[in-house]
Protein backbone atom coordinates (compact mmCIF):
# COMPACT_ATOMS: atom_id res chain seq x y z
CA UNK A 1 0.00 0.00 0.00
CA UNK A 2 1.59 3.06 -0.80
CA UNK A 3 1.10 6.07 1.77
CA UNK A 4 1.02 10.19 1.31
CA UNK A 5 1.71 12.03 3.75
CA UNK A 6 1.07 15.39 3.81
CA UNK A 7 3.44 17.77 5.40
CA UNK A 8 1.98 21.04 6.63
CA UNK A 9 5.32 23.77 6.85
CA UNK A 10 4.91 26.44 9.60
CA UNK A 11 6.93 29.58 8.19
CA UNK A 12 7.84 31.56 11.12
CA UNK A 13 8.46 35.05 10.58
CA UNK A 14 10.74 36.89 13.36
CA UNK A 15 10.37 39.98 13.90
CA UNK A 16 13.82 42.13 15.21
CA UNK A 17 12.83 44.85 17.29
CA UNK A 18 15.35 47.51 18.14
CA UNK A 19 13.91 48.84 21.92
CA UNK A 20 15.88 52.12 23.18
CA UNK A 21 16.63 52.26 26.57
CA UNK A 22 15.41 53.83 29.00
CA UNK A 23 17.58 56.16 31.62
CA UNK A 24 15.98 57.19 34.93
CA UNK A 25 16.92 59.74 37.27
CA UNK A 26 18.21 58.00 40.65
CA UNK A 27 16.84 58.71 43.79
CA UNK A 28 20.12 59.63 45.08
CA UNK A 29 23.93 59.24 44.76
CA UNK A 30 25.38 59.59 40.83
CA UNK A 31 24.72 57.47 37.68
CA UNK A 32 27.47 57.78 34.72
CA UNK A 33 26.04 57.28 31.08
CA UNK A 34 27.52 56.78 27.74
CA UNK A 35 24.70 56.54 24.79
CA UNK A 36 23.83 58.88 22.07
CA UNK A 37 19.79 57.12 22.40
CA UNK A 38 17.25 56.51 24.42
CA UNK A 39 15.11 58.20 26.79
CA UNK A 40 15.26 60.15 29.92
CA UNK A 41 12.85 60.46 32.54
CA UNK A 42 12.29 61.25 36.62
CA UNK A 43 12.43 57.93 38.54
CA UNK A 44 9.05 57.20 38.34
CA UNK A 45 9.38 55.98 34.56
CA UNK A 46 7.26 56.08 31.84
CA UNK A 47 3.84 57.34 33.65
CA UNK A 48 4.67 57.66 37.06
CA UNK A 49 4.76 60.66 39.28
CA UNK A 50 8.76 60.89 40.92
CA UNK A 51 9.51 59.70 44.36
CA UNK A 52 9.50 62.00 47.55
CA UNK A 53 12.77 63.30 49.26
CA UNK A 54 15.05 62.56 45.77
CA UNK A 55 18.59 64.23 45.66
CA UNK A 56 19.98 61.91 42.91
CA UNK A 57 22.57 63.31 39.93
CA UNK A 58 22.95 61.58 36.46
CA UNK A 59 25.26 62.46 33.62
CA UNK A 60 24.97 61.70 29.91
CA UNK A 61 28.33 61.09 27.63
CA UNK A 62 28.57 60.70 23.97
CA UNK A 63 30.27 57.78 22.72
CA UNK A 64 32.03 59.63 20.37
CA UNK A 65 34.51 62.58 20.71
CA UNK A 66 33.82 65.58 19.59
CA UNK A 67 29.96 65.00 19.33
CA UNK A 68 27.90 66.58 22.08
CA UNK A 69 24.78 64.91 23.68
CA UNK A 70 21.32 66.43 22.97
CA UNK A 71 18.18 66.25 25.21
CA UNK A 72 14.81 67.06 24.46
CA UNK A 73 11.75 67.39 26.71
CA UNK A 74 8.14 67.11 26.18
CA UNK A 75 7.83 68.61 28.91
CA UNK A 76 8.26 69.26 32.79
CA UNK A 77 5.63 68.56 35.45
CA UNK A 78 6.75 69.54 38.89
CA UNK A 79 5.52 70.98 42.22
CA UNK A 80 4.46 74.56 41.71
CA UNK A 81 6.49 77.23 43.31
CA UNK A 82 9.65 75.55 42.50
CA UNK A 83 9.77 73.35 45.42
CA UNK A 84 10.85 70.36 43.54
CA UNK A 85 13.66 71.09 40.46
CA UNK A 86 15.56 69.61 37.98
CA UNK A 87 19.30 71.69 37.67
CA UNK A 88 21.47 71.37 34.29
CA UNK A 89 24.70 71.83 33.86
CA UNK A 90 26.84 71.46 30.19
CA UNK A 91 29.63 69.67 31.19
CA UNK A 92 30.23 66.88 34.01
CA UNK A 93 29.23 68.58 36.60
CA UNK A 94 31.68 66.92 39.96
CA UNK A 95 29.81 68.46 42.99
CA UNK A 96 26.30 69.17 41.99
CA UNK A 97 23.72 69.77 45.23
CA UNK A 98 21.35 72.25 45.77
CA UNK A 99 23.75 75.11 46.55
CA UNK A 100 25.46 74.62 43.21
CA UNK A 101 24.53 77.28 41.04
CA UNK A 102 23.54 75.70 37.66
CA UNK A 103 23.19 76.59 34.09
CA UNK A 104 19.55 76.56 33.93
CA UNK A 105 16.78 74.96 36.21
CA UNK A 106 13.85 73.34 35.32
CA UNK A 107 10.38 73.57 37.80
CA UNK A 108 6.86 73.66 37.62
CA UNK A 109 4.64 73.58 34.78
CA UNK A 110 6.80 73.98 31.48
CA UNK A 111 3.95 72.36 28.70
CA UNK A 112 6.38 73.40 25.55
CA UNK A 113 8.86 71.21 24.15
CA UNK A 114 12.15 72.36 24.36
CA UNK A 115 16.15 71.08 23.81
CA UNK A 116 19.23 71.52 25.64
CA UNK A 117 22.58 70.65 23.42
CA UNK A 118 25.69 70.33 25.47
CA UNK A 119 28.66 73.24 24.71
CA UNK A 120 30.74 71.62 27.29
CA UNK A 121 34.37 70.08 25.17
CA UNK A 122 33.91 67.06 26.87
CA UNK A 123 30.28 67.10 24.96
CA UNK A 124 28.14 65.78 28.61
CA UNK A 125 25.51 67.20 30.19
CA UNK A 126 24.61 66.73 34.02
CA UNK A 127 21.37 67.07 35.74
CA UNK A 128 20.24 67.06 39.37
CA UNK A 129 17.05 66.64 40.78
CA UNK A 130 15.98 67.51 43.97
CA UNK A 131 12.12 66.71 45.89
CA UNK A 132 10.88 67.90 48.96
CA UNK A 133 8.51 65.51 50.98
CA UNK A 134 4.95 66.94 50.22
CA UNK A 135 3.96 66.32 46.76
CA UNK A 136 5.09 64.47 43.65
CA UNK A 137 3.93 65.01 39.98
CA UNK A 138 4.55 63.57 36.59
CA UNK A 139 8.19 64.63 36.38
CA UNK A 140 9.41 64.47 32.30
CA UNK A 141 10.17 62.36 29.32
CA UNK A 142 13.03 63.13 27.40
CA UNK A 143 15.19 61.73 23.88
CA UNK A 144 18.63 61.15 24.27
CA UNK A 145 20.64 62.11 20.71
CA UNK A 146 24.09 63.49 19.97
CA UNK A 147 24.87 65.83 17.49
CA UNK A 148 28.26 66.63 15.65
CA UNK A 149 29.47 70.64 16.23
CA UNK A 150 28.92 72.51 13.45
CA UNK A 151 32.84 72.97 12.28
CA UNK A 152 32.54 75.95 9.30
CA UNK A 153 33.10 74.73 6.06
CA UNK A 154 35.79 77.08 3.68
CA UNK A 155 34.41 79.31 0.83
CA UNK A 156 36.67 79.93 -1.89
CA UNK A 157 36.59 81.20 -5.21
CA UNK A 158 38.96 80.48 -7.74
CA UNK A 159 40.11 83.43 -9.15
CA UNK A 160 39.80 86.78 -6.68
CA UNK A 161 41.54 89.25 -8.79
CA UNK A 162 39.50 92.12 -9.67
CA UNK A 163 38.10 91.90 -13.16
CA UNK A 164 38.05 95.37 -14.79
CA UNK A 165 34.95 95.43 -17.65
CA UNK A 166 35.12 98.27 -20.44
CA UNK A 167 31.82 99.62 -20.76
CA UNK A 168 30.13 98.43 -23.57
CA UNK A 169 29.77 101.60 -25.39
CA UNK A 170 33.04 101.74 -25.97
CA UNK A 171 35.56 100.91 -28.92
CA UNK A 172 36.64 98.09 -26.85
CA UNK A 173 33.18 96.68 -25.16
CA UNK A 174 33.39 94.23 -22.17
CA UNK A 175 31.57 91.30 -21.38
CA UNK A 176 29.16 91.78 -18.83
CA UNK A 177 28.92 87.93 -18.39
CA UNK A 178 31.07 86.95 -15.45
CA UNK A 179 32.19 83.44 -14.90
CA UNK A 180 32.79 82.28 -11.19
CA UNK A 181 33.99 78.88 -9.77
CA UNK A 182 34.17 78.32 -6.32
CA UNK A 183 35.25 74.33 -6.75
CA UNK A 184 37.81 74.88 -4.31
CA UNK A 185 35.43 75.33 -1.55
CA UNK A 186 36.09 72.46 0.79
CA UNK A 187 34.29 71.31 4.45
CA UNK A 188 35.83 68.65 6.68
CA UNK A 189 35.67 65.10 6.36
CA UNK A 190 32.79 63.27 6.89
CA UNK A 191 30.72 65.92 5.47
CA UNK A 192 30.20 67.32 1.73
CA UNK A 193 29.31 70.70 0.36
CA UNK A 194 25.51 70.76 -0.40
CA UNK A 195 25.39 74.97 -1.08
CA UNK A 196 26.63 77.63 -3.12
CA UNK A 197 25.15 80.43 -1.77
CA UNK A 198 26.11 83.37 -4.33
CA UNK A 199 25.50 87.13 -3.43
CA UNK A 200 26.72 89.47 -7.09
CA UNK A 201 26.02 92.53 -5.62
CA UNK A 202 24.32 94.48 -7.88
CA UNK A 203 21.11 93.29 -5.37
CA UNK A 204 20.76 89.75 -6.93
CA UNK A 205 21.79 86.58 -5.12
CA UNK A 206 21.13 83.10 -6.59
CA UNK A 207 21.87 79.81 -4.57
CA UNK A 208 23.31 77.12 -6.38
CA UNK A 209 23.84 72.79 -5.84
CA UNK A 210 27.10 73.00 -8.47
CA UNK A 211 30.55 75.15 -7.45
CA UNK A 212 30.08 76.83 -10.68
CA UNK A 213 28.27 79.71 -11.88
CA UNK A 214 27.93 82.77 -14.01
CA UNK A 215 25.97 86.18 -13.98
CA UNK A 216 25.82 89.04 -16.24
CA UNK A 217 25.94 92.69 -14.40
CA UNK A 218 23.77 95.85 -15.49
CA UNK A 219 25.42 98.22 -18.35
CA UNK A 220 25.81 100.78 -15.70
CA UNK A 221 29.36 102.13 -14.03
CA UNK A 222 29.94 100.71 -11.02
CA UNK A 223 31.86 98.52 -8.38
CA UNK A 224 30.19 95.91 -7.51
CA UNK A 225 31.65 93.09 -4.72
CA UNK A 226 30.61 89.56 -5.50
CA UNK A 227 30.85 87.36 -2.50
CA UNK A 228 30.29 83.74 -1.64
CA UNK A 229 29.41 81.62 1.20
CA UNK A 230 28.92 77.68 1.34
CA UNK A 231 27.24 74.99 3.18
CA UNK A 232 27.58 71.25 3.79
CA UNK A 233 25.02 68.56 5.01
CA UNK A 234 25.86 68.58 9.00
CA UNK A 235 22.24 69.83 9.85
CA UNK A 236 22.83 69.34 13.59
CA UNK A 237 22.96 72.79 14.18
CA UNK A 238 21.24 74.70 11.15
CA UNK A 239 18.10 72.73 9.27
CA UNK A 240 19.91 74.52 5.90
CA UNK A 241 23.23 72.95 6.91
CA UNK A 242 26.87 74.26 8.36
CA UNK A 243 27.80 77.53 6.79
CA UNK A 244 30.94 79.01 6.12
CA UNK A 245 31.98 82.01 8.31
CA UNK A 246 34.51 83.89 6.06
CA UNK A 247 33.03 84.69 2.63
CA UNK A 248 35.07 84.88 -0.34
CA UNK A 249 34.94 87.57 -2.51
CA UNK A 250 35.72 89.02 -5.80
CA UNK A 251 35.98 93.14 -7.11
CA UNK A 252 33.93 93.41 -10.39
CA UNK A 253 34.57 97.04 -11.41
CA UNK A 254 32.31 98.22 -14.84
CA UNK A 255 34.50 100.95 -16.01
CA UNK A 256 32.72 104.32 -17.19
CA UNK A 257 33.72 104.86 -20.99
CA UNK A 258 36.27 108.31 -21.68
CA UNK A 259 34.15 111.77 -21.70
CA UNK A 260 35.19 113.79 -25.01
CA UNK A 261 32.71 116.19 -24.63
CA UNK A 262 35.50 118.89 -24.25
CA UNK A 263 36.93 117.97 -27.60
CA UNK A 264 36.11 120.72 -30.27
CA UNK A 265 33.33 119.69 -32.71
CA UNK A 266 33.84 122.49 -35.62
CA UNK A 267 37.09 123.64 -37.41
CA UNK A 268 37.94 126.70 -39.24
CA UNK A 269 39.93 125.35 -42.44
CA UNK A 270 40.47 127.05 -46.02
CA UNK A 271 40.74 125.04 -48.64
CA UNK A 272 44.31 122.98 -48.97
CA UNK A 273 45.11 123.56 -44.77
CA UNK A 274 45.66 121.09 -43.08
CA UNK A 275 44.38 120.65 -39.24
CA UNK A 276 45.15 118.14 -36.92
CA UNK A 277 42.39 117.00 -34.73
CA UNK A 278 42.77 116.79 -31.65
CA UNK A 279 40.67 114.46 -28.88
CA UNK A 280 40.26 116.49 -25.54
CA UNK A 281 39.83 113.29 -23.52
CA UNK A 282 38.29 113.30 -19.55
CA UNK A 283 39.07 110.47 -17.25
CA UNK A 284 36.27 109.63 -15.33
CA UNK A 285 36.03 108.11 -11.64
CA UNK A 286 34.22 105.93 -10.13
CA UNK A 287 33.64 105.98 -6.26
CA UNK A 288 32.74 102.75 -4.22
CA UNK A 289 30.38 103.73 -1.18
CA UNK A 290 31.88 102.86 2.41
CA UNK A 291 30.50 98.87 2.78
CA UNK A 292 27.57 97.97 5.25
CA UNK A 293 27.35 95.03 7.15
CA UNK A 294 24.50 93.44 8.77
CA UNK A 295 24.81 90.90 11.59
CA UNK A 296 22.09 88.36 12.58
CA UNK A 297 19.86 89.07 15.43
CA UNK A 298 21.15 87.94 18.93
CA UNK A 299 19.68 87.38 22.19
CA UNK A 300 20.55 89.14 25.27
CA UNK A 301 18.52 87.39 27.87
CA UNK A 302 19.58 88.38 31.70
CA UNK A 303 22.54 86.74 32.30
CA UNK A 304 25.44 87.79 34.72
CA UNK A 305 29.11 87.45 33.29
CA UNK A 306 27.23 85.34 30.38
CA UNK A 307 28.51 86.73 26.81
CA UNK A 308 26.55 86.32 23.75
CA UNK A 309 28.54 86.90 20.33
CA UNK A 310 27.42 87.19 16.70
CA UNK A 311 29.53 87.54 13.87
CA UNK A 312 30.12 90.65 11.30
CA UNK A 313 31.82 89.36 7.93
CA UNK A 314 34.36 91.93 6.59
CA UNK A 315 35.82 89.61 4.27
CA UNK A 316 37.53 90.88 1.03
CA UNK A 317 37.99 94.75 1.98
CA UNK A 318 41.15 94.39 3.81
CA UNK A 319 44.68 93.06 2.42
CA UNK A 320 46.31 90.15 5.17
CA UNK A 321 48.12 91.96 8.05
CA UNK A 322 45.94 94.99 7.51
CA UNK A 323 45.66 96.94 10.93
CA UNK A 324 42.67 99.34 12.32
CA UNK A 325 44.11 102.50 13.99
CA UNK A 326 42.15 104.10 16.35
CA UNK A 327 41.28 107.27 14.45
CA UNK A 328 39.32 104.79 12.09
CA UNK A 329 36.97 103.02 13.81
CA UNK A 330 34.12 101.79 12.02
CA UNK A 331 30.58 103.57 13.03
CA UNK A 332 28.17 100.46 14.89
CA UNK A 333 24.56 100.91 14.74
CA UNK A 334 22.03 98.70 16.20
CA UNK A 335 18.52 97.91 17.69
CA UNK A 336 18.35 96.86 21.22
CA UNK A 337 15.90 96.32 24.09
CA UNK A 338 17.71 96.89 27.05
CA UNK A 339 17.01 98.82 29.67
CA UNK A 340 19.65 98.68 31.98
CA UNK A 341 23.36 99.73 30.74
CA UNK A 342 25.15 99.06 33.91
CA UNK A 343 25.39 95.68 33.22
CA UNK A 344 26.38 96.26 29.64
CA UNK A 345 29.66 95.85 27.72
CA UNK A 346 30.23 95.60 23.63
CA UNK A 347 33.64 93.92 22.42
CA UNK A 348 34.31 93.82 18.52
CA UNK A 349 36.83 90.77 18.36
CA UNK A 350 38.85 90.11 14.99
CA UNK A 351 39.72 86.55 14.08
CA UNK A 352 43.35 86.36 15.34
CA UNK A 353 41.62 87.55 18.94
CA UNK A 354 42.78 91.29 18.89
CA UNK A 355 39.94 93.30 20.80
CA UNK A 356 38.58 96.54 21.14
CA UNK A 357 35.38 97.50 23.54
CA UNK A 358 33.54 100.06 22.68
CA UNK A 359 31.19 100.54 25.44
CA UNK A 360 31.95 99.37 29.06
CA UNK A 361 29.53 100.26 31.92
CA UNK A 362 29.63 96.74 33.61
CA UNK A 363 29.37 97.41 37.56
CA UNK A 364 29.45 100.60 37.34
CA UNK A 365 26.18 101.79 39.47
CA UNK A 366 27.56 105.58 39.80
CA UNK A 367 26.32 107.03 36.66
CA UNK A 368 23.20 106.95 34.69
CA UNK A 369 22.26 103.51 34.58
CA UNK A 370 19.25 103.53 31.89
CA UNK A 371 19.86 103.08 28.26
CA UNK A 372 17.93 105.09 25.96
CA UNK A 373 14.12 105.39 26.26
CA UNK A 374 13.29 102.05 25.99
CA UNK A 375 12.45 100.58 29.11
CA UNK A 376 10.68 96.79 29.47
CA UNK A 377 10.76 95.15 32.22
CA UNK A 378 9.26 91.87 31.08
CA UNK A 379 11.54 89.02 30.38
CA UNK A 380 9.37 87.57 27.74
CA UNK A 381 12.02 87.09 24.71
CA UNK A 382 9.35 89.43 23.21
CA UNK A 383 10.88 92.32 21.59
CA UNK A 384 8.94 95.96 23.28
CA UNK A 385 10.20 98.26 22.29
CA UNK A 386 13.62 98.25 20.59
CA UNK A 387 16.03 101.68 19.96
CA UNK A 388 18.64 101.90 17.61
CA UNK A 389 22.06 103.24 18.88
CA UNK A 390 24.92 103.82 17.36
CA UNK A 391 28.70 103.56 18.75
CA UNK A 392 30.91 106.56 17.33
CA UNK A 393 34.72 107.10 17.69
CA UNK A 394 34.96 109.92 19.47
CA UNK A 395 38.35 109.89 21.35
CA UNK A 396 36.48 107.35 23.27
CA UNK A 397 33.30 105.18 23.34
CA UNK A 398 30.11 107.16 23.17
CA UNK A 399 26.32 105.14 23.20
CA UNK A 400 23.55 107.98 22.17
CA UNK A 401 20.23 106.53 20.95
CA UNK A 402 19.60 108.32 17.60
Amino acid sequence: MKTSFNILLFFLTFSFLTFSQTYTMPTSGTVNEVTCTGTFTDDGGLGGNYSDNSDGTITFCPPTPGDLIQITFNSVQTEIGCYDYLYYWSGIELNPTIATIPDAQYCGDISAPFTVTSSSPDGCVTFFFYSDSLFSYSGWEASISCITPCTPPLAVLNDTATLDICNPNSLTPGNLTVNFDASGSSTVPGFSLTSYEWNFGDGTTSVTTTATTSHTYPNDDEIYIASLTVRDNNTSGDPLGCISTIAATRIIRVLPEPDFSNTPLTYNIDCGDSQSLTGIITSQTETQEPPVFNASTTSLPDGTGVAYTSTIDFSGFFTPGSVLSSSCYPTLSFDMEHSASEDLEITLIAPTGESVIVFNRTGDSVGPTGLGTCVNQDDDGVPGCPTTYTIVNAGGANLTAA
